[in-house]
């Protein structure tokens, strides 16, 4: 690729990386209207990349742990 491409390219980049923040500002309030994030997740005995298992202490799985991350980022 010439340089002017390979320039192009990393303005693109830069740009979309400086935008991305204030797009997900707005994405606040649509995704937590009321302030409390809910996650749907699904339940399976084998649970796996997009099922949750039931345990002792409630649920697990990659759909919790990525719910609660979400949740922990300050909506």
């Amino acid at each position: 690729m010439s340089t002017r491409l390979w320039s192009t390219l990393a303005g693109l980049v830069l740009a979309a990386a400086i935008a991305m923040p204030a797009l997900a500002d707005g994405l606040k309030d649509e995704i937590a209207p009321t302030g409390k994030l809910r996650v749907a997740i699904a339940i399976s005995p084998a649970g796996g990349a997009f099922w949750s298992t039931r345990t002792d202490a409630g649920y697990a799985g990659v759909p919790v742990d990525l719910g609660q991350e979400m949740a922990s980022q300050n909506l």
